[in-house]
């Protein structure tokens, strides 16, 4: 190779070089201003939400002051003459302490707090308008009855001019009966001295009536007394009407009812019942009137006082009814003294076999105490001594001789 030809062949490497060197410079120089662009667009973005930032920044402290301005509150750096924030929540639990009954302990914030006290402003003006209408009711109740006394005040005013002009008539007429009376006295002293010995001796008569009155009124008062024990002893229904029993059997010809009430009910001879019978809807029809003659344990046998309809007689099935007798009552005793005729034993077994409760000592459970006689011993304490009969006065429960309850002990 020549001296020219390898001059040429290194003059094309260098080219080749160059080339070579300026296409990686090139890239290199495009890579470099891809890096700064790319840097450049962060920059922007940067920037960008920087100016968010800001201005997030001036709305979030624009927001801060209009809330500040509403609760009067400011930052340390704007306090002036603003409430703090220690102030803020020291008001908080001044309301609290006041109205604890309408402000929860967990109302912390100022919104809470506003919310409970516009919702007890409410309830004040709706308290306040109740207020305002009973107020002018009551004014118009008022309004009415200052009419209505004034309506009363001049019928008064008329009734009394009226009553006026009858009394000075009444004057007149007795100013002329007055001289009529006078010359009628005279007449009627007259008969004075005759009406004085009739009325000694209508006297006498009366207070020897009123003697036997006395005396018919005692025995009535006894008589009522007896009955009323009577009565309580046979129980009332709540109910007038109240079904006590049925007619169970019926002689023929004999005038004689069976029923199924007997002394097991406390029963006794002599108590009336009216008889029933049931129509269409359960409506009770009455059919006469029947009185016990005779008590078994489990029935009784009556007579019939009444029979209402011969063509509608009492059968069997018919219902009775007594508004003053209660077969389930629970009637409750106790025993106060001595029972030298029955025994104590005997009597508390007879009590219970009729239905009853009988109590060892007198309490508020009892509705009747049995007096018994005093006990033999010389210092044994009368019954009237007994703590039992004082219990019983005490409480005011009603105390029977054994005669009083005869007719349910007997076997």
């Amino acid at each position: 190779m020549t001296r020219r030809e390898r001059g040429a062949t290194v003059s094309v490497m260098w080219l080749i070089f160059m080339i070579v060197l300026l296409l990686g410079a090139g890239a290199y120089i495009y890579a470099v201003q891809s890096e700064i662009q790319k840097a450049r667009n962060d920059a922007a973005k940067a920037e960008r939400q920087l100016s968010d930032m800001d201005d997030q920044l001036l709305a979030a402290r624009e927001r801060h002051q209009e809330l500040s301005t509403l609760v009067g509150y400011r930052d340390s750096a704007n306090a002036g003459n603003n409430s703090s924030k220690s102030a803020i929540s020291s008001k908080i639990e001044e309301l609290k302490g006041r109205y604890p009954n309408d402000i929860a302990s967990g109302d912390n914030t100022l919104e809470a707090i506003f919310e409970r006290l516009m919702a007890m402003a409410d309830a004040e003006k709706a308290s306040a308008a109740q207020a305002a209408q009973n107020f002018q009711a009551e004014t118009a109740k008022r309004t009415e009855a200052e009419t209505a006394k004034d309506t009363m005040r001049s019928s008064f005013e008329d009734q009394l001019s009226s009553a006026n002009s009858d009394l000075r008539d009444a004057r007149d007429q007795a100013s002329s009966a007055q001289s009529q009376a006078d010359s009628q006295i005279s007449s009627l002293q007259d008969q004075l001295g005759d009406a004085s010995t009739q009325i000694r001796e209508v006297r006498t008569q009366m207070e020897s009536a009123i003697a036997a009155a006395a005396q018919e009124k005692t025995a009535i008062e006894g008589r009522n007394s007896e009955l009323a024990q009577k009565l309580k002893l046979l129980g009332t229904d709540e109910d007038p009407m109240a079904v006590d029993g049925k007619v169970i059997e019926v002689g023929d010809r004999t005038g004689l009812v069976f029923m199924d009430i007997g002394s097991k009910d406390l029963l006794r001879a002599g108590v009336k019942f009216d008889v029933f019978r049931y129509a269409k809807g359960g409506a009770l029809v009455r059919k006469g009137t029947i009185e016990v003659r005779d008590v078994d344990p489990e029935s009784a046998m009556a007579a019939i006082v009444q029979e209402l309809d011969p063509l509608d007689p009492i059968a069997p099935g018919d219902v009775l009814v007594n508004p003053a007798f209660n077969r389930d009552r629970s009637k409750v005793f106790a025993l106060i003294g001595t029972f030298p005729v029955y025994g104590r034993s005997f009597l508390e077994s007879r009590l219970r076999a009729q239905g009853a409760e009988v109590e060892s000592e007198v309490n508020a459970r009892c509705d009747f105490v049995i007096l018994g006689q005093k006990a033999p011993d010389e210092d044994a304490l009368e019954i009237a001594e007994l703590p039992g009969y004082k219990t019983a006065k005490e409480l005011d429960i009603q105390m029977l001789r054994v005669r009083d309850v005869d007719q349910f002990l007997r076997p």
